[in-house]
């Protein structure tokens, strides 16, 4: 969570409330249950929604009351200590994280708050110590690493190479150059033929941290469909998933293959039930555009028929 003297947007408030349940490990995260207590459903609802639209001084009042009537509930301490983080309480938050601790919030969770405390104090190279134990112990939360709270660490080689760790170990697709192999296909491109008629757009984007490419296909007559490609490691091969109104569906799979990628498959039309063998092969043009060929085949591949040829120019390219 961000260090923020302001209220923040809730989107943002939401964002950080998540902390716990999306970049831990599953150690971690088991124990950041509370345990069963008597405490009024509405009370703690209140108190959590304070948190969620980030409204610190509400929050501090809220939880300072549910951790009164339960003194073992380590999630409302853990809250409490970040809400008074937020509204400058430095030595009171200290006390909460403390208590969180000893109800057993796991000590990556705790170490990080410690660290924005210890920072804040300005002592950097405590707090790179307590981020380092909390790496070690499972925190895993890039988008508060990389935010304002740490900010005045971004420039420290050690903090750099912490976070780098972090990264590689979330977001392996944005680290591993396998996974970049058609990053080429990339963009909102205007789909012509050979001859240079427009015959539809495409907007391929990166999806769930470059780990998948996502296409969306308009053709100029009105026809859409989509696919989902991406790099599975095991068996090592790039692997497209497409379906088109009309319930075409293609799955094929390849890899690079002198300069372009070809994937191979089958086509399945669902107004028929037909299948057939099917091959992709995007090419990279000198002049900026990429050259689409998909082909199908009735004899198990023996023999190729062109489906389709486009030429991709992307939106801002001038014509040929």
């Amino acid at each position: 969570m961000m260090r923020c003297r302001r209220r923040l947007p809730a989107a943002a408030a939401v964002a950080a409330a998540m902390v716990i349940v999306l970049t831990v490990s599953p150690r971690i995260l088991a124990a950041t249950d509370s345990p069963s207590t008597a405490v009024d459903v509405t009370r703690t609802r209140a108190a959590d929604m304070a948190y969620r639209d980030a409204d610190w001084p509400a929050a501090v009042v809220a939880y300072e009351a549910i951790t009164a009537a339960v003194p073992d509930d380590r999630r409302a301490w853990y809250r409490l200590a970040q809400a008074r983080i937020e509204t400058a309480q430095d030595g009171a938050a200290a006390s909460a994280l403390d208590r969180a601790e000893a109800a057993g919030m796991p000590a990556a969770l705790v170490g990080v708050e410690r660290a924005r405390l210890a920072l804040r104090a300005g002592d950097r190279s405590r707090a790179m110590a307590m981020l380092q134990a909390a790496v070690a112990g499972g925190y895993r939360n890039l988008s508060v690493l990389t935010g304002d709270a740490f900010a005045p660490l971004h420039d420290d080689a050690g903090f750099v190479r912490l976070v780098d760790g972090v990264r590689a170990v979330t977001r392996p697709c944005s680290t591993d150059a396998r996974f970049r192999a058609f990053d080429f296909w990339l963009g909102d491109w205007d789909v012509e033929l050979a001859s240079g008629v427009l015959v539809g757009s495409n907007r391929i984007v990166a999806v769930e941290a470059g780990c998948a490419l996502a296409e969306t296909w308009r053709a100029a007559e009105g026809g859409t469909g989509s696919s989902l490609t991406f790099f599975a490691p095991l068996p090592g091969t790039w692997r497209q998933v497409w379906v088109g109104a009309a319930g075409t569906l293609i799955d094929i799979e390849g890899g690079p293959q002198a300069g372009s990628m070809v994937l191979r498959g089958t086509i399945t039309y669902a107004a028929t039930g037909k299948r057939q063998a099917f091959r992709g092969t995007w090419s990279p043009l000198a002049d900026g555009r990429v050259r689409q060929l998909l082909e199908e085949s009735a004899d198990a591949g023996r023999t190729w028929t062109p489906w389709f040829e486009g030429f991709y120019r992307r939106q801002q390219q001038p014509p040929r």
